[in-house]
């Protein structure tokens, strides 16, 4: 109870162990029940003794008493080598255990691991050798319970995810385990490293032993994925990824992945992308990302990422410097995989940066005197898709504060880019109409260099260029595009009447 004159009532709970009776013979027991040093002795006594009554009596114990005699890795590990290889020995020197012994001693001891233990691979090739002397179906519950501790999915790296997954690969090779129970174990083994803090929160690994290599790490996921096809493997790829990719936000977003690991990220999705066309689908979701991580880097070059060094850090170094990373970026990732809000941010770099589209171009075009596709789509999905309002000061010179400039000086490199038609058949006019924000500037350059582009119809939308300007409010460009082709009004109205006549006739019908 509390103090003098108060009330509140105090609840206090007291564990205890009492030893009522003490058995000289029960020494062993005794000593296993101390915690985890204690049963490596106890292990290490059955070990040295090969008695196999000391060995009964283990396994009774940490039968009866379950977590409170939970084994190390090393313990478990020892205990299964010692029965899984009694066969092997010389006679003289083998155990008395019967094979239904090792029915009940090993799933026993597999079932006592550790909860706070995630197996190894040397556990891992021990427990192949039990399910190939004594069955998958007789393992398959103790080693469900390996992989399903609430308390090691915490702590689930990516490398201890990836030797999960080869293991249940390997599983099904060796044994009667089915496609569907492989499946299961897939999906459970994902669905762990996607909930765990290495996963959700990078700088767990960056800054410990297991620091992960992403270029070795991509080529066994490619191996995988050749055995055993897209289709098992989607989740696996997606999931590590998403470890290999993820960024350290606590760490002013220090980038975890090495810029090496990035661009063997890049070449290994492309590679799986043509080899697997039924998987297209879920990876250009995957080289879009690739695609917004590099331009990520564009936009902050002086971004700091941790060294396999503690305590050092490098500098990222300039992608728009590198031949390498260019031709990976601009001809094999980003114009073929990027989404629009990805080619807006990679315009927004070349229009504040004054020198980032002349690198840019000169490793599309070294001399200047052909033209690229990418140099008319960085035309038309980056440069002509905003424009640079008063919250870009300071960002860049006042020189290179609209993308008019770029656009012009593009123009003039190359005058047939305007005259270019895209894969889905736009000129560049019909793109600076039709962008978010229309910029009169841009769209009055474009049609200064194909002025025969006004009666072109707009595949996309259906409207000459003209209309499609009314149809964005842009008053201006409108009056200059009909002015230049006075007959497409006509034109135009004739159109619309015949749509009318069309939609009429169809309710009629």
């Amino acid at each position: 109870y509390g103090s003098y004159g108060d009330d509140t009532k105090i609840d206090t709970t007291y564990n205890c162990n009492f030893l009522l009776a003490y058995d000289t013979s029960a020494e062993f027991e005794l000593m296993a029940l101390g915690g985890q040093d204690a049963i490596s002795d106890a292990v290490d006594d059955v070990l040295d003794s090969g008695d196999v009554s000391l060995l009964n009596r283990f396994v009774q114990m940490i039968q009866l008493k379950g977590a409170k005699c939970a084994l190390p890795l090393s313990s478990c590990q020892s205990l299964l080598s010692m029965l899984l290889d009694n066969d092997e020995k010389p006679e003289e020197d083998r155990l008395a255990i019967s094979e239904k012994d090792l029915l009940s001693f090993v799933p026993l001891i597999l079932r006592n691991l550790s909860s706070s233990d995630e197996p190894d691979q040397k556990l891992y090739d021990l427990i192949l050798t039990a399910i190939q002397k004594l069955g998958w179906y007789n393992l398959i519950t103790p080693i469900s319970a390996v992989m399903n501790s609430k308390s090691k999915l915490q702590d689930m790296t990516l490398s201890q995810f990836l030797r999960r997954v080869e293991f249940i690969f390997r599983a099904e090779a060796s044994s009667s385990c089915s496609a569907k129970e492989v499946t299961t174990f897939l999906d459970l083994s994902c669905y762990d490293f996607s909930s765990s803090k290495h996963c959700k929160t990078p700088t767990f690994i960056a800054n410990k032993s297991d620091r992960i290599d992403t270029p070795d790490t991509y080529d066994t996921l490619e191996g995988l994925v050749k055995t055993h096809g897209w289709t098992t493997m989607e989740k696996v790829v997606q999931v590590t990824i998403s470890g290999c990719a993820a960024i350290d936000e606590k760490q002013n977003n220090l980038y975890r992945e090495e810029s090496t690991g990035l661009m063997k990220r890049a070449e290994t999705l492309l590679r799986l992308y043509s080899a697997n066309p039924s998987g297209r689908s879920a990876m250009q979701k995957l080289l879009c990302g690739v695609a917004s991580d590099i331009v990520e880097k564009i936009e902050k070059p002086d971004k700091m990422r941790r060294s396999q060094g503690a305590g050092s850090a490098l500098k990222d170094f300039d992608i728009l410097e590198s031949k390498e990373w260019m031709h990976l970026l601009l001809k094999r990732v980003l114009f073929c995989h990027g989404s629009q809000a990805i080619f807006d941010r990679f315009g927004k770099c070349l229009v504040v940066d004054k020198g980032a589209l002349l690198k840019v171009f000169k490793h599309l075009d070294e001399d200047k005197t052909q033209l690229h596709p990418i140099q008319r789509d960085i035309m038309n999905k980056c440069l002509v898709q905003h424009s640079i309002d008063g919250g870009w000061k300071g960002k860049a010179s006042e020189d290179f504060r609209s993308s008019s400039l770029h656009i012009r000086s593009l123009l003039s490199s190359y005058p047939r880019i305007a005259c270019e038609r895209d894969l889905s058949g736009r000129l560049p006019l019909h793109w600076s109409i039709g962008c978010k924000t229309p910029k009169l500037d841009n769209v009055t350059d474009i049609f200064n260099s194909n002025t025969k582009a006004v009666s072109v119809l707009d595949p996309v939308t259906g409207l000459y260029p003209f209309m499609l300007a009314a149809k964005q409010g842009c008053a201006d460009a409108a009056f200059m595009l009909l002015r230049e082709d006075p007959s497409l009004l006509s034109s135009g109205i004739a159109k619309m009447e015949t749509k009318k006549r069309k939609r009429s006739n169809d309710s009629s019908s």
